[in-house]
């Protein structure tokens, strides 16, 4: 830029020519932007990778989030399986006996002893050797 400059004395016009550090600084904003927009670029390649690295990423969870999905409805199917066989299992062990039922039938074999049970031959051999 010319810098016009009217003096008192004289009827002249002064005129200045700007510094030569003027072209200077302007080299050395022009170098700093090129810097800046350099590491610009790179921030925006980086976000750009982290960005695909991101989607693959969520791709993979989603397709994990659908087996486990499928899974845990298979799990579902085969607890409410187990719950129903042991509804019948429950049913059918009201038809046991109990323990105490069991300690009273086990008093009356104890009691008659049928192991000193006689058989008819026995019975009838017995008879026979004794003459009656």
């Amino acid at each position: 830029m010319v810098e016009i400059i009217p003096t008192k004395k004289e009827k002249k016009v002064e005129i200045r020519r700007p510094r030569e550090t003027g072209g200077k600084e302007l080299a050395d904003l022009v170098a700093r932007t090129r810097i800046v927009e350099e590491g610009l670029t790179s921030i925006m390649k980086k976000i750009s990778s982290i960005e695909a690295g991101t989607l693959r990423e969520l791709s993979s969870l989603k397709d994990e989030i659908k087996t486990l999905k499928e899974r845990l409805g298979e799990i579902s199917k085969t607890l409410a399986l187990l719950s129903d066989e042991l509804a019948i299992i429950k049913e059918r062990m009201k038809d046991f006996a109990r323990k105490d039922e069991v300690k009273i039938i086990e008093k009356y074999v104890d009691l008659i002893n049928p192991s000193k049970f006689v058989t008819l031959e026995r019975l009838n051999r017995i008879l026979r050797e004794k003459g009656l």
